[in-house]
Formats: C-alpha cells, sequence, structure tokens
C-alpha cells in the first residue's frame, strides 16, 4: 500500500511553494504527489497526477517507458539521475524536458522526488504562450512564498529572543535600544513578506527594489541571528562567533527584506555545520561591478556528491530538522536580483558560500524629512482586536490625541451621536458592522468627521470601495511616521 501524504498545513504550503515541478514517485512507479508547479506544467488537477504513472505525462514516440523505470529503479538503489525526457500537456502538446530523480524519504517511505524543468525549444501557440505567462507569476509566486515560513520563524526568532533577553536587562540602556532596533527591523521584515506575497497573488509585482547598503544589513543579519546561535552555544556547550569584515559601506539594489533572509539563512547553515561550535567568517568586498559577500563555517563541509544536490528543493543534511528549502529558495532570491550564489566545500574542512550581487554607485535620493507631528485631536478607534486597539491607542496618544477606542462599529455610531470627535479611525474587517459600514456612516450623518481606514486587506472589493470614500488609508502594520503622516494631512499641524 502506498503511504498517504502529510496531513500537515506546512508541507503543503511549503510543497506548493516549489518553482519546479516536483512529484513524488513510489516504488511501484506511482505518483504519491505532485505539487502547483506540476500542475501548471502538464496541465492535470492535482488529484488526477496522484495515483498516476509516468504513462500519463510521457510522449510515447520520443521515451521509452521501460527506459524510464530503469532510472527510477536507480534512483531506488541511491544513484542520483538526470534524464532528457519529451513531456506531453493534457492538451496534447510536446515539450521537451529535464528531469532530476533523487532518492528521498516520505515519512519512513523510500520515495524518488522528480524534478521537472522544461526546456526551451517547445511549440509554441498563442494560448500556450498566454498559459506559460500565468506558470512564470505562479512560480514566481512559489519561489516567494517558500521563504514565508523561514521569514516568520526568523523573525520571531529575534523578536521573542530580544524581547526576553531585554526583559532581564532592564537597567542596561544601551541594550534595550539595540533589542528596540532589532525587534523593529524583524518586524518590518515579517510585513514586507506579507506585502510581497499579497502583490504577486493579485497578479502585479511590488517588491519595492532600493538601494540597500550590504555592510549595515550583514550587521543587522548577525545581531537578528544572536539569540539562535547563543542559544545554541548554550544547549551544545559550544562557542560561536560570528563576525562581519570588510568595508564600512557597499551599495545594490534590491528588496532588503529578501537579501537579509539570504544571509541569515546562509548564517543559520554554518552554524548547524559545526557542532561543536567554531567562527562563522562573513566579509564584505567591493569590485567595479559587483558586491561580494562570503560566509565561512570551520565545519564539517561536503564531498562532491553532496555539493551537486545541495540547491535542489527538499534535500537535507539536516534530517528532520530540515526543509531542504533554505538554498533553494535562497538561490531563487539572488537570481531575481541579477546575482549569483555560489559554494565550495571539503569534507572536514568547512564549507564557503558566496553572494555576487551588481554594484551600485550611490545612495538614490535623500531621505525624505520627517513630517511634522499633527495638532492634537480627538478621535474615535474602532478595532475588534484587543492588541491592535491598545497598540494604535499608544501610538496616538504619543502624537497628542485624545484617544476614545472601542471594539465594534455598533458602539462607535453610538458614540458619534453622543459626542464630538474630529477623526474616526476605523479597521475594516469587524464583526456585526464593518469599517466600510462605519466610514459610509459616518461620511453620511456627519461629514465634518474626517475618516481613516486601516486594513490588512488592502486589495478586496471591500477595501477598494470603502477606501474611496475614507478621507485616508494605511496599510497594516504601519509605522509611527506614516501614522503621522496621514494625520498631518487631515488635521494639519
Amino acid at each position: 500500500m502506498n503511504p498517504q501524504r502529510p496531513a500537515d498545513p506546512e508541507y503543503e504550503r511549503l510543497f506548493n511553494a516549489i518553482s519546479e515541478a516536483v512529484f513524488i514517485q513510489a516504488q511501484d512507479g506511482m505518483f504519491l504527489d505532485a505539487n502547483r508547479a506540476a500542475t501548471e506544467l502538464f496541465g492535470y488537477p492535482r488529484e488526477q497526477l496522484v495515483g498516476a504513472s509516468p504513462e500519463l505525462l510521457r510522449d510515447p514516440r520520443r521515451t521509452d517507458s521501460e527506459a524510464t523505470l530503469r532510472y527510477v529503479e536507480r534512483a531506488f538503489e541511491g544513484e542520483r539521475q538526470t534524464v532528457e525526457w519529451w513531456g506531453r500537456h493534457q492538451s496534447g502538446d510536446l515539450f521537451p524536458s529535464l528531469i532530476t530523480l533523487s532518492p528521498g524519504h516520505w515519512g519512513e517511505h523510500p520515495v524518488v522526488i522528480a524534478t521537472f524543468r522544461r526546456l526551451g525549444d517547445r511549440p509554441s501557440t498563442s494560448k500556450e504562450e498566454q498559459a506559460e505567462l500565468e506558470t512564470d507569476r505562479l512560480r514566481g509566486l512559489g519561489q516567494l512564498a517558500a521563504g514565508v515560513a523561514h521569514d516568520f520563524n526568523n523573525a520571531l526568532t529575534a523578536i521573542l529572543g530580544y524581547a526576553e533577553a531585554m526583559d532581564r536587562r532592564l537597567d542596561d540602556p544601551e541594550f534595550l535600544r539595540r533589542g528596540l532596533d532589532i525587534i523593529q527591523h524583524a518586524a518590518r521584515d515579517a510585513a514586507e513578506t506579507v506585502r510581497r506575497i499579497q502583490s504577486f497573488a493579485r497578479g502585479t509585482s511590488d517588491e519595492r527594489h532600493s538601494t540597500v547598503d550590504l555592510a549595515g544589513l550583514l550587521r543587522g543579519a548577525v545581531e537578528m541571528t544572536r539569540p539562535k546561535w547563543h542559544g545554541e552555544a548554550g544547549a551544545r556547550s559550544a562557542t560561536y562567533s560570528v563576525d562581519v569584515s570588510g568595508p564600512d559601506s557597499a551599495l545594490t539594489s534590491g528588496n532588503a527584506g529578501e537579501l537579509r533572509e539570504v544571509f541569515v539563512n546562509l548564517i543559520f547553515n554554518a552554524v548547524d555545520a559545526m557542532p561543536r561550535g567554531g567562527p562563522v567568517s562573513i566579509g564584505l568586498r567591493v569590485d567595479v561591478d559587483w558586491v561580494h559577500v562570503s560566509v565561512e563555517d570551520s565545519g564539517v563541509g561536503m564531498d562532491a556528491e553532496l555539493l551537486t544536490r545541495i540547491f535542489d528543493p527538499f534535500f537535507t543534511t539536516k534530517g528532520d530538522g530540515g526543509s531542504g528549502l533554505g538554498l533553494s529558495v535562497s538561490r531563487g532570491i539572488i537570481e531575481r536580483h541579477a546575482g549569483r550564489l555560489e559554494v565550495e566545500s571539503s569534507p572536514g574542512e568547512g564549507t564557503r558560500f558566496e553572494v555576487s550581487l551588481p554594484a551600485r554607485g550611490s545612495l538614490e535620493e535623500p531621505l525624505s524629512p520627517e513630517p511634522l507631528e499633527p495638532r492634537s485631536a480627538r478621535v474615535l478607534l474602532v478595532d475588534d482586536e484587543a492588541l491592535v486597539r491598545h497598540a494604535v491607542t499608544a501610538m496616538l496618544e504619543r502624537l497628542g490625541m485624545r484617544v476614545v477606542a472601542v471594539k465594534d462599529g455598533i458602539r462607535a455610531l453610538e458614540l458619534l451621536e453622543d459626542e464630538p470627535f474630529d477623526l474616526v479611525f476605523t479597521d475594516l474587517s469587524m464583526p456585526t458592522v464593518s469599517g466600510a459600514a462605519v466610514v459610509a456612516a459616518v461620511k453620511e450623518r456627519h461629514p465634518a468627521v474626517k475618516v481613516v481606514l486601516a486594513t490588512g486587506y488592502a486589495d478586496n472589493e471591500e477595501a477598494l470601495s470603502a477606501r474611496e470614500e475614507a478621507d485616508a488609508f494605511l496599510s497594516k502594520p504601519f509605522s509611527l511616521n506614516e501614522l503621522m503622516a496621514v494625520l498631518s494631512d487631515l488635521l494639519g499641524s
């Protein structure tokens, strides 16, 4: 009997996030699972691929069924195979592909992981070109989505690690300032991850590339990972050090959150490669056209066979402790930044990764001046989430606002009938009476009162309609400066 697909939401998310078409194949040759990219490449729904054999997908005139099975058998015996293979789309269109067959395990069961890469010399029709554009968009979404678990786990490691450490060092102002800076940095990176996924999901690109100083970014990555490798040191009775050397500034163009994720992942991998402790050396150098970052450890190293596989999806040397997606995702990020990710290693002599990114000569533009603080006003805050109410109340009071906070739209509309307010600040998604209804009611009954709509659902139909009626809009999460700018425009200073 074939093993069943793991009932694990994180497995589903990560498996479907891989940008290449991947099939999990049992010893009888049947497919146990197929990811979203596989359904896009061959045109069949996942339900039809699971339980099918490669016969469904091959071109019988150009590929031999028995030869295919022999390659699969060799992969089950532990020999990684690379095969040129002609595939057949559900529509009947034929295309050449390159298949990598790698031995693996699915729970306790041996399987072969088949990764398909479509080659370029395929017949093309207008309909196929349109489908390919959609496939490319989904693959781009996959490359981003595969990093979501890593992004949030890393951000939470930094936030929780520093929050707990700060609670024990309340008498150290310098440490508290550094910890607050790291926590804000981690939270902004997590928010940027959400924005990237949302923008790709709706079919547009909003990656917010700008000039990035890799010297500062690397120092921040070291601080973000400090709770992890300090924790590892205690757990393993080992000593770790992570040091950055090189120029004080090295500029490139890109998305800071994505690039930071690459270096955080490389630092974590370096620590994991040294179970007895040791130094992680991060070197930064700049030449005319490129910025180079090396991350080097003195750990167990890898042989030539491992080096050919480390960028394969699902391949990991960490056993159950790794997803096998970190390096695959990292390489995708660097390639999207027009860069290179290379590796050198030898058994017992450590590993050296080098990231090369296009150099940029100077900062794009001077920073905009901070907005002036708005005049004091009476604000009615409406949000059904208690933590959000407390946080936004603190931000508004920091700006001199007099705040009345309520948890639902019904109570907000009652207060508006009885008390004077200068501004209503409302969430969108709330039970009973939505933020859109609050916006509409305020503009109809109290047209002199300004309304700010704040939500994390920026692009659904209800949000777009409510934004038209509201005086201003903020996308959650927002910073104190963003809030200050909106209130300054609406209330004056």
